[in-house]
């Protein structure tokens, strides 16, 4: 989508995406999620408190840093219910695979290689699995996006929740964990709005920057 940030906002509001409300709901949890830094590091590990807002949340543990980030595939669950139902054609396996690669893209947005991706298929009606080729094509496309990511599929979640989401429709989302390279002779630095991290030598750490 092109334009204006304001104009993009607009066209989220009017599908009924409410972003001045969920930015603010994001600053809440951002706060409370800050209070909790403290419990990583009695466990002998260091919360990278920079990285909070981030695509995925760095942590650094036993001499290493990891990633770790959860993502939801938003509607095109739907669009392929769609094109299954007015064309005949199974895209599960597809969008199992876009949903594989929005995670892994998360931790590679922070430096991270994948390591371990967990499956969330929540669907409103266990009568979803009644079509088999609609669920092997959604198993098959989860496996192949883990397998080009080179990533262990873990395990995951598959609840049915009625009245929560309608008996047809499917809702894909994930997590996963990864490791930023020890030793790599690569620096790439990622900016936000007062920070910039670069790889040391032996793992991802954040370097303060000026904002005056």
């Amino acid at each position: 989508m092109t334009g204006s940030p304001h104009g993009r906002r607009s066209a989220y509001r009017s599908a009924g995406v409410d972003y001045d409300a969920l930015d603010a709901g994001k600053r809440d949890a951002l706060s409370e999620a800050l209070q909790t830094s403290k419990l990583l590091a009695l466990m002998g590990g260091r919360a990278i408190d920079e990285s909070r807002g981030e695509p995925a949340f760095v942590f650094e543990f036993e001499g290493r840093a990891l990633s770790f980030v959860v993502e939801g595939l938003g509607t095109k669950s739907i669009i392929a219910r769609q094109v299954e139902e007015q064309l005949g054609i199974n895209a599960f396996d597809n969008v199992a695979y876009d949903a594989v690669a929005a995670i892994v893209n998360d931790l590679c947005c922070v430096g991270a290689l994948p390591l371990v991706v967990n499956a969330y298929f929540a669907t409103g009606s266990a009568g979803w699995y009644e079509q088999p080729a609609r669920h092997a094509g959604l198993l098959a496309g989860w496996r192949e996006g883990c397998v080009d990511a080179g990533a262990t599929w873990g395990g995951g979640e598959s609840p049915t929740l009625p009245e929560l989401i309608e008996p047809d429709e499917l809702e894909l989302a994930g997590s996963a964990v990864g490791v930023i390279p020890k030793g790599t002779s690569q620096r790439p630095c990622l900016t936000g709005a007062s920070f910039t991290w670069r790889w040391s030598e032996s793992f991802f750490m954040p370097t303060s920057t000026s904002t005056t």
